[in-house]
């Protein structure tokens, strides 16, 4: 015999309420209304009257009342109808598994375009970014849940989930001494260039559209769109000078004006997307500006406080749990930009302060062992991340499958003004940075012609601005054609103009093969306290530092630096010695800086 089958009971039970409910109204309706002396109506008679209208309306919302109720019965469970899983499990495991394993080719493949075949044109960045574009293709042939999913460029994720870690990575590992000895050029290449770089190409691109040779957007849309532009992302270029082994100078140049210069376009890209589909008047200028400074210093405060705070919470709490020190260090990497995205600032900058203090007062207070599996797991995530960018990048070039939103004017007049304003600020900044060296009797060399001509072709664009293009305000409906714009511009700059790099570095004649530092707690002592004695930029914020912030952290005057520490990530600077040995196979030895990390550059 079969088992009782509930489910026939269940579908059968609302029916018997209906024929139930039809008998109860049809003997009420049937019953005289009755009444009292007064023609007061009774209960009795109020609630026959208010069945046989309930009676009525049945009647006519049932055509047929009396028709046999359904008797079917359920089908036998089945091995065929079995559901193995949750339909949500299965199509979130599916998309996670399909995205690992395009990773991991990407991967292993951008290694072997590098390190083992060595080919001269196609970085390892260019090459994950063609793993994509290649599987994304065959992906978006067989529609699906998953080939969306993969096919879709998520901007929500990319700055929530990918760009941390990245933005951390690069702070966390910059040379502490060469970026102190060019922060004044580095944050005028940032901060004015980024400035200079908007207002050039909106100017431009404006100009072409008065001449009826562009596509024709709102001049606040344009300006919006030149900020997203000006966000350089010179991964490939600078892989190719960390290979090369050039000038330590010209590196951290490059290397730290693209890290403050993203943190500065993706201020300056929320700022000017406030004002689009608004009109204007004079007084936007100043609430632009405002904006700008408020939401860049908050954001800024925000990083600086919470290093700060960290290191004064490990003075106290004397962890000797390797473990537990490496948690907070990685939850470290969210809780800044979580904060500050909660408060309506910038996140990133708020990571970036975060990161770069992080390295000089947090991590001379971890044990030596946490030390250096901070460093590695720090460069484990930025390599990761980084690649995981460049894959989701290529693969989401197949979700604009509409042609009308590829102008092609705007697509070669946006690829000129990004040149043409580059050159420009380059120019300009690197002539004011050279007189002022000069004038001042800075040590720190001047920057040659073939040096600035290099910077100039460092000005890739990446996944940060084809990220803020995936968010770029609709308001005029124009934001389908941005993301194809900055699509194509990614994809010829990370190509050209990255696979080119290193013949551009032959034919300029730049030096390479650079003698390294010497290393030690010793030698970075005396570096530092030369930068301290000029009176630029650097010096002031390490006298700054003596003075009010090292005595409440109880630090020695070389406390902070886990010197030499280079970027890595896609960018990975190899030690420089005799053994041509990762710096990972490297061992401690009588020579070896005080925090037991001995990482050349």
């Amino acid at each position: 015999p079969q088992p009782r089958n509930t489910h026939k009971r269940q579908r059968l039970r609302p029916a018997r309420q209906r024929a139930s409910a039809r008998q109860t109204l049809r003997r009420a309706a049937s019953e005289p209304a009755g009444s009292l002396p007064g023609d007061q109506p009774t209960r009795g008679a109020m609630a026959s009257l208010a069945a046989a209208e309930a009676w009525r309306r049945l009647q006519d919302n049932d055509d047929d009342p009396d028709e046999p109720e359904e008797t079917t019965t359920a089908s036998l469970y089945s091995l065929s109808s079995h559901n193995w899983g949750s339909d949500m499990q299965v199509q979130v495991s599916g998309f996670l598994i399909t995205f690992l394993l395009v990773l991991l080719f990407a991967i292993l493949l951008g290694h072997y375009v590098k390190d083992v075949w060595r080919f001269l044109y196609l970085p390892e960045a260019g090459a994950v970014l063609l793993v994509g574009i290649v599987i994304g293709g065959f992906i978006n042939i067989n529609e699906s849940a998953v080939s969306e999913a993969l096919n879709d460029f998520d901007p929500v994720v990319f700055f929530i989930a990918f760009l941390p870690p990245i933005v951390f990575n690069a702070g966390f590992h910059l040379q502490q001494d060469a970026f102190l000895a060019n922060i004044g050029a580095i944050l005028v290449f940032a901060f004015v260039g980024t400035l200079t770089s908007t207002l050039v190409i909106s100017a431009m691109l404006y100009a072409m559209q008065k001449a009826g040779l562009t596509y024709e957007m709102e001049y606040a849309e344009v300006l919006t769109f030149s900020s997203l532009l000006s966000a350089t992302d010179p991964v490939s270029t600078l892989a190719v000078l960390s290979s090369l082994h050039v000038d330590p100078n010209l590196f951290y140049i490059i290397f730290g004006e693209s890290v403050f210069n993203d943190a500065v376009a993706l201020v300056l890209f929320n700022t000017l997307s406030k004002f689009v589909g608004y009109n204007h008047s004079a007084n936007t200028i100043y609430i632009g500006i405002l904006d700008f400074i408020v939401v860049f210093l908050s954001s800024s405060l925000i990083g600086v406080a919470f290093a700060l705070g960290t290191a004064f919470l490990y003075r106290h709490l004397n962890l000797s749990n390797v473990v537990l020190e490496l948690s907070i260090l990685i939850m470290l990497i969210y809780i800044p930009f979580l904060f500050a995205t909660t408060l309506g600032v910038s996140g990133i900058v708020s990571i970036l302060f975060m990161s770069i203090l992080s390295r000089r007062y947090v991590v001379p207070r971890l044990s030596r062992t946490a030390q250096k599996c901070a460093d590695e797991l720090s460069r484990v995530l930025g390599h990761l991340f980084e690649a995981a960018v460049f894959l989701n990048l290529g693969l989401s070039t197949w979700s604009i499958d509409n042609e009308n939103e590829y102008k092609g004017g705007l697509i070669f007049w946006t690829l000129v003004a990004c040149l043409m304003s580059r050159g420009i600020h380059v120019l300009a900044i690197s002539s004011a940075v050279n007189h002022l060296r000069t004038a001042s009797g800075s040590p720190t060399r001047p920057l040659q012609r073939n040096e600035i001509f290099l910077i100039w072709f460092a000005g890739l664009r990446g996944a940060v601005a084809y990220a803020a293009a995936s968010l770029f305000p609709d308001a005029e409906g124009n934001r389908s054609i941005v993301k194809a714009t900055t699509m194509v511009i990614v994809i010829i700059t990370v190509f050209v103009l990255g696979g080119l790099t290193e013949t551009v570095c032959t034919f300029l004649k730049i030096s390479t093969n650079v003698a390294p530092r010497p290393s030690g707690g010793e030698e970075n002592h005396n570096r530092l306290s030369n930068i301290e004695e000029k009176r630029n930029i650097g010096g002031l914020l390490l006298k700054f530092e003596r003075r009010f912030i090292l005595p409440y952290l109880e630090a020695g005057e070389d406390s902070g630096l886990l010197d030499n520490a280079v970027p890595a990530g896609l960018v990975e600077m190899q030690a420089r010695g005799e053994s041509g040995e990762s710096p990972m196979h490297e061992t401690k030895d009588a020579g070896s800086d005080d925090n037991g990390l001995d990482y050349g550059h």
